[in-house]
């Protein structure tokens, strides 16, 4: 999806994630599967659980009315159909 084909409404698809610190050690081409889907605005690293909550911008997420608070969702990724080099191996979830 080139940038002239981005929705008039890209800049209200926020959403907030989680990746665990031993995802982004263990299998960092995951990790960075994931991050090419979403335009990061802020990340916080938790020590005390060892993750990393992430929020941001992505086609993945739905449109957020203003002043509402943006979800968070799950992310499952197809390790399987990255390693064979398929293309949309990430989904979110609510």
């Amino acid at each position: 999806m080139g940038l002239s084909t981005l929705p008039a409404d890209f800049h209200a698809r926020k959403g907030r994630f989680n990746i665990a610190l031993e995802l982004i050690v263990e299998c960092p081409q995951v990790a960075l599967a994931i991050m090419s889907e979403v335009i990061v605005t802020r990340a916080e690293m938790n020590f005390m659980d060892d993750v990393i909550h992430y929020e941001g911008l992505s086609m993945a997420f739905a449109p957020v009315e203003l002043g509402a608070e943006a979800p968070t969702y799950r992310v499952d990724v197809d390790v399987d159909a990255m390693d064979a080099g398929y293309k949309d191996v990430v989904k979110f979830h609510k």
